[in-house]
């Protein structure tokens, strides 16, 4: 989401860092998020797309700390939980993604790629038949998901 913004501030630095990871410069992306985050430490979005930023270049540590930092600021930040129980997911701790996925889901029932996710999940759980029923939903909601 890009924001009208004057030349600096939380909103202008932000909008830049957005730009730079939607144009995969990660490192320049985290450089003005972190300018972001200083200059409004609440601002739960900026700490989302740092910790993608995180991510991208293998920082999962610090992305982990990002996307929790979200979820402290906004508990009902979806996008948030996604992004960590992604970064569960990638690393097989599959409780763990499946909690988050879930708490997506919770927020927003309509996420068609939390409730694939979670049935991916759910699968490698062995919970075979709730990840059929959350991959058909999410199918329903986007016949195109998982291809």
């Amino acid at each position: 989401m890009i924001v009208n913004s004057k030349r600096g501030g939380r909103v202008g630095y932000y909008n830049r860092g957005l730009a730079l990871y939607d144009m995969r410069q990660y490192d320049r992306a985290i450089r003005e998020l972190d300018h972001a985050v200083n200059v409004r430490p609440n601002y739960a979005p900026g700490f989302n797309i740092r910790g993608l930023a995180y991510a991208a270049i293998g920082e999962i540590r610090r992305a982990v700390q990002d996307f929790d930092q979200a979820i402290q600021l906004d508990g009902g930040f979806a996008k948030a939980f996604v992004n960590r129980g992604n970064i569960h997911q990638s690393k097989r701790r599959y409780d763990h993604a499946l909690a988050d996925y879930s708490s997506a889901v919770w927020l927003n029932q309509r996420d068609a790629y939390a409730l694939y996710s979670r049935g991916l999940t759910m699968r490698a759980l062995g919970q075979e038949e709730e990840a059929k029923v959350d991959i058909a939903k999410a199918k329903e909601i986007d016949p195109g998901i998982g291809r």
